[in-house]
């Protein structure tokens, strides 16, 4: 246990701020800003979030600017990090694949991964890549896109992809259910 968090805490040494994450997007940059400036973190969920402040909390973060789901759950998450007072660093996934491949998705490199740890560095929770009602609309839209060997795969995949982006950034309902799957997550292991 201890062996694990002092390598959290090394790999927290090693991880950029929110700032110098966005600063080094190259894609999906205003649409992350503008999710940011839309969200609202829901009054509901801001006295569960406030038992974070301090106690702390960090979050390190695996995720890329390409990524859609990255796109919309890390300004969620910066919403909730101000109400919890709880630092965060970030890590682009290709950059750091000792770090990714600690928490992968059913044997894949899925982000956007968020892994918390309490003060001392112990892991107490892992979220990601998406919430439930995101991934059931992920597969339905999936089911569209015809088989590799079909002449139109392609060009159907790409459609699908740009539509699942413009949803990604123009659905406050994914963007609710995000906060609300984090919420979930961490409800057990909450400060009281």
């Amino acid at each position: 246990m201890a062996e694990a968090a002092e390598a959290l805490r090394s790999w927290w040494d090693r991880g950029q701020s929110f700032a110098a994450y966005v600063d080094g997007m190259t894609v999906n940059r205003e649409r992350l800003r503008n999710i940011e400036a839309r969200y609202a973190l829901p009054e509901a969920a801001r006295a569960f979030w406030r038992r974070f402040r301090g106690h702390g909390w960090r979050a390190l973060i695996l995720t890329a600017d390409w990524c859609g789901d990255a796109m919309m759950a890390v300004p969620v998450f910066c919403h909730i990090a101000r109400e919890a007072a709880m630092e965060a660093r970030f890590y682009i996934r290709d950059d750091h694949p000792a770090l990714m491949d600690r928490y992968l998705t059913g044997g894949a490199r899925a982000i956007p991964k968020f892994v918390f740890v309490d003060a001392t560095f112990q892991e107490r929770a892992v979220w990601g890549p998406r919430p439930p009602e995101v991934q059931a609309y992920l597969d339905a839209v999936r089911r569209r896109i015809p088989p590799p060997d079909d002449p139109a795969h392609e060009t159907v995949k790409r459609a699908v992809y740009r539509e699942v982006g413009d949803r990604y950034a123009t659905d406050p309902a994914f963007w609710a259910a995000i906060e609300a799957d984090l919420r979930r997550t961490l409800e057990p292991v909450a400060p009281a």
